[in-house]
Parts: structure tokens; sequence; C-alpha cells
């Protein structure tokens, strides 16, 4: 799980801008972290098994969205789950987890220039 979650993320940044493969590679890397982190939150079992994995999780996609303008730029809802994870862990009672980092992951996405924020309208 460790590395079908981590070796995309850490390959986002090596694919070229804003191409097919890094915007679906982000979004199936995302839709999976936000999965476990939704999962992890609701059981303490779980939690304690993958709190390190969620850590470092959070590490890659900040700095693959922080080093990647063209992820943080993409239409709003292609970073539905970079939000979501960020949104997930945000509540978890545990105060070893970066609010930090969290919350700039989340700036990064909403407040990018080049963003496409038409899916806020709706």
């Amino acid at each position: 799980l460790r590395s079908l979650l981590l070796t995309p993320l850490a390959l986002l940044p090596q694919l070229p801008a804003e191409s097919s493969e890094q915007t679906l590679l982000a979004f199936d890397a995302t839709t999976l972290s936000a999965w476990l982190a939704a999962e992890a939150v609701k059981q303490n079992s779980l939690w304690d098994r993958f709190k390190p994995l969620l850590k470092e999780l959070i590490a890659a996609m900040s700095a693959a969205w922080f080093f990647t303008p063209g992820l943080a730029a993409q239409v709003l809802d292609n970073n539905r789950f970079v939000l979501r994870f960020a949104a997930v862990l945000l509540d978890a009672p545990d105060p070893d987890i970066d609010h930090e980092v969290l919350l700039s992951l989340a700036f990064c996405c909403i407040n990018a220039p080049d963003s496409d924020k038409s899916i806020m309208a709706s």
C-alpha cells in the first residue's frame, strides 16, 4: 500500500507538466490517499496502523503540489481529493498531524493563480 500511494506522488513532478498522464496519476493517487485517511480516522486500530503512512503522504503530496505548479493550478475539481485528504486529516484528533502543511496544501489548490475555480460557483 505504501508503494502504491507514495510512488505515484513521487513521479508526478517528473511527468510532462499538465499532461493527461500527470493529471490521471495525481487524481488516482489522491483518491486512494483520501479514502485511506477517511477510513483510518473512523477506527483507532486503523489510525494507529496507518498514521506513519498518512504522515508520509502529507509530505509527499505537499512536495508534489508545492513544486509542480500545474498540479495546484488544474481545474479545482481535479484537486477535490487533495482537499478531501486535507480536510479529513485536519479533523483528526491527533497533535502529530501537521496542520500547517495541510492548510498550506489546501490553500495552494484553492488559491493557485491559474486555477479554474468554476466548480466553486456551483
